[in-house]
């Protein structure tokens, strides 16, 4: 929480924030879907509930795993029907990687069954979302994930 508030600090009295610094107070979602479609509507319903967060796009797998490492996002919502790395995998890595262990995770998935569910929770998921869905229980889903982290929600920022 202190380096949210030296970085808010930092920029109110116009001092340069440090990269790394700069990072960790940032909200940012990683989208991870091999479809084009539901990309743009997740990133679309991310921007309107939290505007100020920065957003990142993976189409497989391979691309995840390289965005999730340079991009450290705060929420990754994870397809899990993937081309290459499938989700359950993904999930695996980014729980085996210490440098990635405050990354929430959300599955956001038309293998809406329970065996999935059961699946990518044990893979190290946070929460489970089946397409198709509302908007209001993505917006919900992720408050949850963000309160469970330093952020406290949409003023955040």
């Amino acid at each position: 929480m202190w380096d949210t508030a030296l970085a808010a600090f930092m920029r109110r009295h116009n001092i340069p924030v440090p990269a790394a610094l700069e990072a960790g107070t940032k909200l940012r979602f990683l989208i991870v879907d091999d479809e084009a479609d539901y990309r743009r509507l997740l990133s679309r319903l991310i921007r309107d509930a939290y505007p100020e967060a920065e957003i990142a796009e993976a189409a497989d797998g391979f691309e995840a795993g390289h965005k999730v490492h340079a991009f450290l996002p705060t929420i990754v919502l994870l397809d899990l029907n993937l081309p290459g790395v499938d989700g359950f995998k993904i999930c695996e890595l980014i729980r085996g990687d210490a440098d990635l262990k405050g990354i929430k995770i959300l599955a956001v998935t038309a293998y809406n069954t329970e065996e999935a569910r059961a699946r990518v929770l044990a893979a190290g998921a946070d929460d489970f979302l089946g397409k198709p869905f509302e908007a209001a229980e993505l917006n919900r889903k992720m408050e949850n994930l963000l309160i469970h982290t330093r952020w406290s929600g949409k003023g955040a920022l």
